[in-house]
């Protein structure tokens, strides 16, 4: 299944589970858990694997965007770390 495939699935599935909530008074959290397991069992979604080094990436990326925004770190020791970052990126072959 294509990445773009897999997004529009994933968003209609939440569009449809949000609508569905609404209607029948049931708690959203719980329809959107029990959507993701019936989609995660569906075979065509069974091939779907995502790297954890590139969920890891992302989440130094978003950390260091936070420390930042807090003034934590300044804009300088920002961009001396996103470069690493896209060494890093780089090296994992992600476009």
């Amino acid at each position: 299944m294509d990445s773009l495939e897999l997004i529009v699935v994933v968003a209609v599935a939440v569009l449809l589970t949000g609508r569905l909530s609404r209607r029948t008074g049931l708690s959203e959290p719980l329809l959107l858990l029990g959507v993701g397991v019936l989609v995660g069992l569906n075979p065509s979604f069974a091939s779907f694997a995502l790297s954890p080094d590139v969920v890891l990436l992302q989440v130094k990326r978003d950390t260091l965007t936070d420390l930042r925004d807090s003034g934590r770190i300044d804009d300088i020791v920002l961009r001396s770390v996103q470069e690493v970052l896209d060494v890093e990126e780089v090296r994992l072959g992600r476009p």
